[in-house]
């Protein structure tokens, strides 16, 4: 159970960290950015091995598809 716990405390903390850039993050031409979620998660390497860009479908795409299975 405590592991559960764990895991579904970490998926709350990337949901809010995800909704938050989405609402707020913005580059200085006002376009979405989403490298500092990958950055704050030290996720940029992993994320370049899979996808070219960060966009809001790669970076989705990326946590819940492909970094799960990370350790």
């Amino acid at each position: 159970m405590f592991w559960l716990a764990r895991y579904v405390e970490r998926a709350e903390n990337l949901a809010r960290i995800l909704d938050v850039d989405a609402t707020f993050a913005r580059n200085q031409r006002g376009d979405q950015d989403w490298l500092p979620v990958l950055q704050l998660n030290a996720d940029e390497t992993r994320f370049a091995e899979a996808h070219d860009a960060p966009t809001a479908e790669s970076v989705l795409h990326f946590y819940l598809l492909i970094r799960p299975g990370r350790s």
